[in-house]
């Protein structure tokens, strides 16, 4: 079952983390509605960051980025995303 994330910025212009819960891997779906920088970052309960997904200039459009989390125990983990200037988040969970 994929998370909608209620609070996409006005660059993004819709985002989900598939599967939700997820085993190994999970996908960021997103639309840009312009080309920009996007970063995104998964984080523990603690704060600190566990891995950074993806880091560079994508076209405006759909996109889907491949998260591996192998190397990540099972629980509940945040994620960052900014594109430009703007951050969305929310909660992921691993199992």
């Amino acid at each position: 079952v994929p998370q909608n994330i209620n609070n996409t910025t006005s660059t993004v212009g819709s985002l989900n983390v598939a599967p939700m819960p997820f085993g190994n891997t999970a996908n960021f779906n997103f639309t840009l509605e312009t080309a920009n920088n996007v970063v995104i970052s998964v984080y523990n309960m603690m704060g600190a960051e566990v891995a950074q997904v993806f880091n560079g200039n994508l076209a405006a459009g759909v996109h889907t980025v491949a998260f591996d989390a192998s190397d990540l125990i099972s629980g509940n983990y945040i994620f960052r995303m900014q594109v430009g200037s703007e951050v969305a988040g929310g909660s992921i969970v691993k199992f």
